[in-house]
């Protein structure tokens, strides 16, 4: 009996050693380099991801946030009607893939800050 508390005191004692002896993670800031990704219709955008390990972001090479959607697309990020980031129904495009109307929508972007960063 007196082996079987020995060894339990034991592996508690390792236990607690090993969890205080964890260093905490520093802050780590994400990779600066542009990243080309295929989006499900085969068509390619390259984004930046931006941030670190408790607050990041992913965004087109001209600056405006996306989040992906339930189909897979990177779409433009809006803000709601109760200030909330979500994505909209517009998928994001290279620059130079744009429409007239895709540019029109992204000025409309333009106005809420909280939606642009300069890359």
């Amino acid at each position: 009996m007196k082996k079987i508390k020995l060894i339990i005191l034991t592996a508690l004692f390792l236990i607690a050693t090993g969890a205080m002896a964890q260093e905490r993670p520093s802050r780590v800031q994400a990779k600066r380099d542009p990243i080309e990704i295929v989006q499900p219709d085969s068509s390619f955008l390259t984004i930046y991801l931006r941030g670190d390990e408790w607050h990041h972001v992913r965004m087109t090479i001209d600056g405006y946030v996306i989040m992906k959607n339930k189909k897979g697309f990177y779409c433009y990020a809006r803000e709601n009607c109760k200030g909330v980031i979500v994505h909209s129904c517009r998928v994001a495009k290279n620059p130079e893939n744009r429409s007239k109307c895709d540019w029109t929508y992204l000025k409309r972007l333009d106005k809420n800050e909280k939606l642009k960063f300069i890359p």
